[in-house]
This record gives C-alpha cells, structure tokens and sequence, in this order.
C-alpha cells in the first residue's frame, strides 16, 4: 500500500467551517458534508465531495447546527442530534433523528436518546447497526450507549467510559469492534480507548495520542485514524494538534505530524472506493472567535472491503408501459444466511413485494413496481445483507412485454410447468427471460431463456420445476428488450405442490 502522507486537495467548495459532520456514501460512492459553524454562526448546508469537487446538494433539511453524529449506515446516511444556536446562552441540543439519501433529506423520528450534542455515531458493518455514545446535553455529561437498527433506538447500556462529550467513534474493521477514544468532560480531555463488541464496553488501552477533544476520527481497514483535536473542551482549551495517529492490533502508533495545521472541530471520513481519507475544514485558533478552515486534504489509507460486494448486472433504460421494472442482483460470495431484499425507489421504500435471496445463493432477480412513473430518470436502491447497491434506471416510452398466463397454476416438484407468454409482434427474434422472484432452491436463481421467432405474437414454454422445490407459492415475471430497453410482464402466481 502507498505511504501515509497528506495532500491538500483544494480550497473551493463549503465556506470555512469547523464542528461539522462527515460521511461517505458507499452506495454513492462520495463523501457527504453537512452543517457546523462558521463566521456567521451554525450552519444547515449539505455537500458532497468525488474526489475532485466539492458540489453543494442540499440546504433544506435539519436546522443548522454543530457537532451532530453523522455515519453511513449500509443505506443511507444517518445524522443524530448536535448543538444548535443558543437560547439564554446555553448551546441548544437536539434529538431528531434524520436520513439523507439520493432525494435528499428526511426527518425519521424524534424519539431515542434525549437531546445531546458532541456525540458522535459510528456504522457496526459485522452487526448492522449504528452505535451512539455519550455527548452532553449542555448542562450535562452522558454516558449512555444507544444502537439504531431496523430503523429503531435502543438504549443497551449505561456503563462503560466515564462521561464525556467530544470524543471519537469509529469501527475497527481489522477488529470487529467500535473503538472509542478520548473525549472531555468538564475540564481537561481524556486519554482512554474502549472497544464496543455489541454487548459490552472493554478498556483496552491508555497510552496513545496524549489527552485530546474535538479530533477527526475514522476507521481504515486496518484499525482507525485520528487527526488532531485540543486538550480539553474548546472553551478551556490551551493547545492543539497536528498529529496523525493510527490505531491497529489495540496499540496506538503515530504515523505523522506533516501535512494539515493543528486544528480542531475538523472532520474525517474514509472514501472507501478510492482508498483515501478525506479530511476537512476545523478551527485553527482558540481564543476568541475561533478562526475556521476550508481546505481539503487526503491521505491513502488501505481499505477493508465487505466479505461480499453487492452488484446490479446489466441495468439499462425501462419502458414505461411495464408493470415492473426487473434487476439482475449479483454477490461475489454465497450467502451464509438468508437475507431479506429492500427495495427503494426514488426514496421511498417498497414494502409491497418481500423478496428474499436464500442462503447459499449469489445472484437473485428483484422486481419493483413502476406504479405509473413518469419518463426520465429514477433511482432504485437495494440492500441485501448489509450490502447496498444503487442503479439510476431511465424509464422511457414504450409498451410492456406483454402477459405470462398458465392454464394450471399448481404444480408438483420435479413436474413441468406450461406458461404462455402473449406479446406485441416484433420484427426481429427476442430473447425473453421467466424467472421466479422466489427462488425454488437454495441452489441459485430459477431462470428460463425464451427466444420468440420474428412475428411472435404466442408462445409456451416448459418450465421444469426442481424436484427440490419449495412447496408453496411462487411468483414468476418474464422480462426482455424492446427497442432497446428492458419491458416487462406481470406476475404470474403459482402453487408448487
């Protein structure tokens, strides 16, 4: 892997800033800013960073504040909480919980942990959740430990580090945990680390980086990443940091001190496709009005990929006048248990068709309703096992496929299935696929190639049902191309007995 070393990438994009919120987007594959406090107070605007350019994406959504957690929760990027304006000089905290995704921002719920700021949040990819620790409410320290998952709060416990605010969180992927650092409390910083497995707090180490608050924090395939930070809460502070340390095999080490002024309130993400840390902004000064940074900088760091990445094969423009629209998904690697399919489209969720890959399978067809949408592009996001791949899809004008009908809708395993397939006469021959939506087996997805002569306008098939299917209903689409883009049938239900 190429040498640790920083780069300054550019200064054009989001103003100066500092106590924002950093996040990459692996469906998107950018990096995602939002919020935190500049010359003219807190701010409420959300940014995006490819790795070449900064493009400012959103500026409605959570009230402008700082110090919000904010991660990438193998869907969506998911912000929590932070500090917003004074009122009576107290900082004001808040609680909502909020999800950004390709069209744009959602508040979720307000329910969960009790208004906090400086708390950060941090993605369990081997558990699927989100983890939240601590934070202060303004006149007080936490040290409560919240998990979001299946889109709902959990508090698991209430021990562990001491209370604190503005410390670091972020997964270890080498290690399979959640490692915490740091921090402050009333006073001077603090200088433990802890590892969270799911179910307990373990104190594992407290020789490292020295006392240090407000650092950017992230984790690297090989352990996590700090940079910078002060000696104790920003308000107290005396001294800051340039420091860059990485924590790997539950030893700290440091790695540099070339490359971004010591700051503080900056923050840091892992650009996972490009194997980069991106880091940007924070405060430079301490007394006074702080002086706050607009600098980009990046480094290589080496990347942990998921054991299986999740792939949509073949996506290409739809025709309107299909009742579905049909993606062919792929995994590197079997599953190891069944999974669950959610499907977005445009934002919103399907919950109408409950598709499920089964264990030991790597490839699966999905269909989503079209429900009428309008001509351009719409954007599907599925999710299977904490893998999320997103297909921007161009629905275009055009007739579906036509009808898949069955003279009998029952049939016995290892039996043939007669299906009828009715479409519009093309000029040309087609190749037509019929699957089934729920695979018969555990052994891979059920699919049928069809090629209809030119003229066409009937056709059956003979669909051989494993022996070993599964008993119980099954759907089956039949999909192909017309002038160039991909139509569709409807469902067809049938029995396997």
């Amino acid at each position: 892997m190429e040498k640790f070393l920083w780069s300054q990438r550019q200064d054009v994009g989001p103003s100066a800033r500092g106590g924002h919120s950093l996040a990459y987007h692996a469906g998107r594959e950018t990096t995602i800013l939002f919020g935190g406090s500049g010359s003219g107070g807190a701010l409420g605007d959300t940014w995006m960073w490819d790795g070449d350019f900064w493009t400012q994406v959103d500026d409605t959504g959570p009230s402008p504040r700082t110090s919000a957690g904010m991660a990438f929760d193998g869907t969506d990027i998911i912000l929590f909480g932070g500090e917003t304006p004074p009122v009576g000089g107290i900082p004001g905290v808040a609680s909502d919980t909020w999800r950004w995704d390709e069209s744009g921002w959602t508040q979720l719920d307000d329910t969960g942990p009790v208004a906090r700021g400086m708390s950060p949040l941090a993605y369990h990819r081997g558990r699927d959740e989100l983890t939240l620790f601590g934070g202060t409410t303004g006149t007080a320290m936490l040290r409560d430990t919240w998990i979001r998952s299946q889109g709902a709060w959990t508090q698991v416990d209430d021990s562990g580090p001491s209370p604190r605010c503005a410390h670091l969180l972020a997964y270890d992927a080498e290690r399979e945990t959640i490692v915490l650092f740091g921090g402050a409390s009333f006073g001077s910083a603090l200088s433990d680390t802890w590892e969270w497995d799911g179910e307990h707090w373990t104190q594992v180490q407290d020789i490292g980086p020295g006392e240090t608050a407000h650092a950017a924090f992230a984790g690297a395939g090989a352990g996590v990443l700090l940079f910078g930070g002060s000696n104790a809460l920003f308000t107290e502070a005396t001294g800051l940091s340039a420091g860059t340390w990485q924590w790997s095999a539950q030893f700290w080490r440091q790695l540099q001190d070339m490359g971004p002024s010591a700051r503080w309130g900056s923050a840091a993400t892992v650009d996972e496709k490009r194997s980069r840390m991106v880091l940007f902004g924070g405060f430079t000064t301490l007394q006074g009005d702080p002086i706050a940074s607009d600098d980009t900088w990046e480094a290589p760091v080496e990347v942990s990929s998921p054991a299986s990445t999740l792939r949509a094969i073949d996506v290409g423009p739809t025709t309107m006048g299909s009742p579905f629209g049909v993606l062919t998904l792929a995994l590197d690697t079997p599953l190891a248990a069944a999974s669950p399919i959610e499907i977005w489209v445009d934002g919103a969720r399907d919950t109408t068709m409950q598709q499920t890959m089964p264990a030991g399978s790597s490839q699966g067809f999905i269909a989503y309703p079209l429900n009428g949408r309008a001509a351009g592009m719409h954007v599907v996001r599925v999710r299977v096992a904490g893998q999320t791949v997103i297909a921007d899809v161009e629905l275009v004008v055009g007739p579906g496929l036509g009808s898949l009908t069955t003279p009998i809708a029952q049939v016995a395993r290892g039996a043939q299935l007669a299906v009828d397939l009715a479409v519009d006469p093309a000029p040309q021959s087609r190749l037509v696929y019929i699957v089934a939506l729920d695979p018969f087996t555990a052994a891979g997805a059920f699919v049928e190639f069809v090629t209809l002569p030119p003229l066409a306008s009937q056709y059956r098939a003979l669909l051989a049902i494993p022996a070993g299917a599964r008993v119980g209903t099954h759907r089956l689409i039949a999909f192909g191309d017309v002038s160039s883009a991909r139509s569709s049938s409807d469902l067809l239900m049938i029995t396997v007995t």
